[in-house]
This record gives structure tokens, sequence and C-alpha cells, in this order.
């Protein structure tokens, strides 16, 4: 006979979750929701992933994919976090989409980085000069 109770809707829940997941010892689940992973497969409980992680398995912080402004490393998938400014990245010195107001530089002699959107560029031997779209201020991004 399974074990029942009643939650706070009183309705009465499975704890056991024989065919099902288990969160908390409270729902059962039909299938693995995103941003969980199975804690006891015999048991089939289930927990929250890193906050970081998009998906995780075995461990809360074992990554299989991460959330937005973080890359994962596959090296002790961990979610690690992408540059500044950055939504999406390879590893932290590349990064492939930017923040609406960004712009990604992919000439930037050593990584791809994110820079505030700008008005018009100007190219010099060897510099790349970027005036500011609202303060005209001059900043020099590139130099060689």
């Amino acid at each position: 006979m399974p074990k029942r109770t009643r939650n706070e809707n009183n309705i009465c829940i499975d704890l056991n979750c024989q065919n099902y997941y288990s969160l908390d010892q409270k729902y059962c689940l039909e299938s693995l929701p995103e941003g969980y992973y199975l804690k006891d497969p015999n048991l089939k409980t289930i927990d929250l992933c890193d906050t970081n992680c998009k998906t995780c398995i075995e461990t809360s912080t074992k990554c299989k994919s991460c959330n937005e402004y973080f890359y994962l490393d596959n090296i002790n998938n961990r979610c690690e976090q992408c540059q500044p400014n950055c939504k999406q990245c390879t590893n932290v010195d590349n990064c492939f989409l930017c923040d609406d107001i960004f712009v990604l530089i992919n000439d930037y002699p050593i990584s791809k980085k994110c820079f505030i959107k700008c008005e018009f560029f100007i190219t010099l031997p060897k510099m790349v000069i970027i005036i500011a779209h609202k303060t005209k201020d001059v900043q020099i991004i590139l130099q060689s």
C-alpha cells in the first residue's frame, strides 16, 4: 500500500511516488524537470541544480549545461561566469552574444569581447577608435 498524505490544499498525495520522481517527498512528477537532477536513483528523489547550471547530473554542481552569462568548464563540469556584458560564451575570453546595448568586437586580437554600442567606427593605422554614441567620448579599444 503506498504511503499517502494530504497537502495544504487537502489533496491526497503519494509520498512513495513509485513510478514518478519525488520532490521533497511531497510532490510526484512524471518527468525530471530542467534545473533538477536525480539525487537518489533507487528512491527517484530529485533536487535542484546549482543556480548557474541549466541542467546537471549526479550532484547539484556537476553541470551539463549553463544558464545565460555562464559557460561550461568541461574539466570540472562547473558553470563559470562569462566576461561582463556577455550573455553567451565558450570561455571567459570568447563571447559570442552580448547584452542588448553592447556589440561584439570580432577582430579583437586576443579574444572576442563586448563593448558599448557606438554611433560609428573610425579606423586608423594600428588602432580602432570608437566614438561613444551619447557622450561622444573617445576611447581607444584596440592598439597593436
